[in-house]
């Protein structure tokens, strides 16, 4: 499981590193700090909105295995519903915190695909709990491992549309992610 666990981090950060080289060939200098910042902003929301339970997922369901769908379901549940709250504040105060993002997310379909992949990449984080607690740190990697390539692929394709093409790469990425997640999902 730890071996396992190693691995997810290198394959993680090694994609990602690649996916600023190809962004940074592809995009301007503008594009990617603007994009940056807001994907910060999207790991912050959606750590915030995991209320710990990523934590209590590796805590407990190993000791409530029979429950594992009710505890998962009430996690992933809750954790939304507390995501969207504070999203709509980040959104309605992002004049006061973070001015320089209004660019991107004055479109309203930005703001909505901002908000669902927030939310998926906070469920995805849910997901890959459910692994390790269930001793499938394999299945993690492999998310990982998806999740890192799925999100190159797009960026020289998506780059006609600015710096939101390297968001919207991300965000292939993820949905990937929470696909490949919720398919290995019921083996844990």
């Amino acid at each position: 499981n730890a071996i396992f666990l190693m691995v997810s981090l290198i394959i993680y950060l090694s994609t990602v590193f690649f996916f600023w080289i190809i962004a940074a060939r592809f995009y301007s200098a503008s594009d990617i700090g603007m994009i940056s910042a807001l994907l910060s902003a999207m790991m912050l929301l959606g750590s915030i909105s995991n209320l710990g339970f990523n934590t209590s997922i590796m805590l407990f369901l190993p000791s409530h295995h029979e429950k594992a769908g009710k505890i998962i379901n009430s996690c992933i549940t809750v954790s939304s519903f507390f995501f969207f709250f504070i999203s709509l504040i980040f959104i309605l105060g992002l004049r006061i915190w973070a001015p320089s993002l209004e660019p991107v997310l004055t479109d309203f379909k930005y703001i909505i695909y901002f908000l669902v992949v927030t939310c998926a990449s906070s469920i995805s984080a849910l997901i890959s709990s459910v692994f390790v607690a269930g001793r499938r740190s394999s299945f993690q990697t492999l998310k990982d491992f998806s999740f890192g390539l799925v999100k190159i692929f797009p960026l020289p394709v998506l780059a006609a549309l600015g710096g939101i093409g390297i968001f919207l790469s991300w965000g292939i990425g993820v949905f990937l992610s929470i696909i490949l997640g919720y398919v290995l999902l019921p083996v844990v």
